[in-house]
Formats: structure tokens, sequence, C-alpha cells
């Protein structure tokens, strides 16, 4: 039988760590003696999952508190899966995350929520819980951040991400969740483009100052290792540095 439970940090024992608090589980109970709720307490405040069931025994609801604050609720089963409609929190009790469960796996659309209410991400997953289709990431102030699609879980096809305005930043392709072909990003007061191959470098690579669009850097990669002659451009195009490789 366990008799103690002691953390120490680099040899150093840490008193009253959150974690080795005791759990102090509740259970109300209706008139005819049938389970009303469950709840589990650590220093008094909520923490885990809260059930309450119906007086014929079924769970009517779950919901899962951190620390004391509310952080989703919706339908577990008896063995303890989510299902159907479940609604997630931010710390501030804001709407985080809306969708559906089937056998404690998303599926379905799921949208989630900044805590100014805007829109922050929203797809589909499939009945196993994986990511499928067009994926949109938002900015706060609504415009769209990043799109991208999966398959199976893994990014498949073109990306593009958008500045705070809606410039494209950055734009290329993915295969089986790893970088191909030709890419473009615009890095602060540069913009490059070259090409990848196997999720690395491979190929010609170029930048350009983004105020005179004049050349900035020059070279060539295999396998993601620097190739031949690499050329840097001060900003009126001067020669900066040289390499030989």
């Amino acid at each position: 039988n366990l008799l103690t439970v002691t953390k120490f940090i680099f040899g150093k024992e840490e008193k009253n760590a959150p974690e080795l608090a005791k759990a102090e589980a509740k259970t109300e109970y209706y008139e005819g003696g049938r389970i009303k709720s469950t709840t589990t307490y650590v220093n008094g405040l909520p923490e885990g999952t809260k059930r309450e069931f119906s007086e014929e025994g079924k769970i009517l609801s779950a919901k899962i508190y951190k620390e004391g604050v509310l952080i989703g609720e919706g339908i577990e089963d008896e063995s303890g899966k989510q299902q159907g409609l479940w609604k997630e929190y931010h710390p501030g009790g804001e709407l985080k995350a809306q969708g559906e469960y089937k056998e404690g796996n998303r599926t379905g659309e799921w949208v989630f929520t900044h805590p100014n209410g805007k829109t922050e991400q929203k797809g589909k997953y499939d009945k196993r819980g994986r990511a499928q289709g067009i994926w949109k990431w938002y900015y706060e102030n609504g415009l769209v951040l990043r799109e991208e699609n999966y398959e199976d879980d893994i990014r498949e096809g073109t990306m593009t991400e958008y500045d705070t305005t809606g410039k494209i930043i950055t734009k290329g392709d993915f295969l089986d969740g790893k970088r191909e072909g030709m890419w473009i990003y615009e890095l602060g007061d540069f913009k490059e483009e070259g090409t990848y191959k196997n999720d690395v470098k491979d190929g010609n690579w170029k930048s350009w100052w983004l105020d005179n669009g004049k050349l900035r850097f020059e070279g060539a990669y295999i396998d993601g290792n620097e190739n031949g002659k690499h050329i840097y451009y001060f900003h009126h195009r001067h020669y900066q540095q040289i390499y030989l490789i």
C-alpha cells in the first residue's frame, strides 16, 4: 500500500506541490438513493470531470474543470469517452471551441474561437478524429491568417499564409506532410523564393529587398546543404559576402 509521495526538483523537496494535493471525491444523491452527481475537488476547487446523472442512472452531462475553472462540457459515456456536442472554454469563460465527439474522437466540423468571439480556426475531422480537407485560421480582426489542406491528419497540397492586411507572405505545396516544389516567403524586410525536395532546400534560392526590389541573396542547395557560390548583397547591391562551398 502506498504510504507517501514526495516531489523533488534538482534534489530539493518541493513543499505543497499542486499535483500532490489530496483529491477529495464528493457524491450527491437523489432522495431515492441514486447518484445525482460526482465531483472531485483539489484544495477546495473542482478538478477533473464532474458527472451528472438522471434518476434512472443515465449520464446527463459532464463538465471538465481545471483549478476550479470550467474548460469543457458535454456528454461522457460510462467508459469515459466523449460523445455528442461538446463546448470548450478559455480561462476567462469565453467559448474556445465547439463541435461533436464520437467515441472520444472529434468528428465533423469544429470551430475554434478567439476570446473576443471571432473565429480562430475551423475545419473538419473524420470519424477517426483526423483532420480532413480545407482548414482555415483567422486573425482576431476576422481576416484569414492561413489556409491549408489535410488528408488523414497530414498536410497535403497548397498552404497559403497572409499578414493582417490580407497580403500573401508564405505560399507553397506539401506532399505527404513535407514541403515540396516552389515556395515563397516574405520575412520582415525581404522576400525569398526557392524549391524544396522532401522538406529540405534543394535547387536555386534567391531573395530581394522589399523596398527597392534589388537582389539580396542568391545561391543553391542540394539536400539542404549549401552548394556552390552563395552571394549576399548589401541593401544598395554591393557585394556583402561570398561563400565558396
